[in-house]
């Protein structure tokens, strides 16, 4: 069964000190800017997100930047342009439960979940 994978940005981490996201701890005064990323996969017959991105603007708002104005919730935004309703979607799977990938696993009412 084949696939088309669509990245979907739902937020962004802002100005962490890098050294929170690795093991290294020293790390100097270096700093992270990173997007948050779901990834939609399509086939045929299946609809399946992998990770659900940092949530609404109203749970994660330091993840939310001025380019993303007007925009309540990023994960829902970017799977309505893909023509993609939340309910339709019959798997998610979460790589791991960090809150910047578990965020927005509210939107997926009949969603099986795997982590």
């Amino acid at each position: 069964m084949a696939f088309t994978i669509v990245p979907i940005r739902c937020g962004d981490i802002v100005n962490h000190e890098c050294s929170c996201f690795l093991y290294r701890k020293n790390c100097g005064s270096a700093r992270l800017h990173a997007p948050c990323i779901a990834c939609l996969l399509r086939s045929a017959r299946q609809t399946i997100v992998v990770d659900a991105g940092p949530g609404p603007r109203s749970r994660a708002p330091q993840c939310y930047t001025e380019t993303d104005a007007g925009i309540d919730d990023l994960l829902q935004y970017g799977l309505a342009r893909e023509g993609v309703d939340p309910a339709s979607v019959e798997l998610v799977i979460l790589t791991h439960l960090h809150n910047d990938h578990v965020g927005g696993a509210r939107l997926f009412t009949n969603a099986r979940f795997h982590v």
